[in-house]
């Protein structure tokens, strides 16, 4: 529920020597669907994309992608 230690958490997903690259989807999309840091990790996802699908095996991008569910406001869900 800290969402200091969220954010430090998704920037280790960029980090293969921290978070293996077939693990740090999933742990994205778990800091998505926390209700604290959901739009944070909306936001890393908008801004990151493009090192994730270089860094992200195929598998692991739908599986992130699907944790937008967890973005449950009108605006959040219109930028979706």
């Amino acid at each position: 529920r800290n969402l200091d230690l969220l954010k430090r958490t998704l920037s280790f997903c960029l980090d293969p020597k921290a978070i293996r690259t077939q693990d740090a989807p999933f742990v994205i999309a778990s800091v998505m669907r926390n209700e604290v840091s959901s739009e944070h990790a909306w936001r890393f996802l908008q801004e990151r994309w493009e090192e994730m699908v270089k860094l992200f095996p195929p598998s692991g991008l739908v599986r992130l992608c699907g944790a937008v569910t967890a973005l449950n406001t009108p605006a959040l869900q219109s930028q979706v």
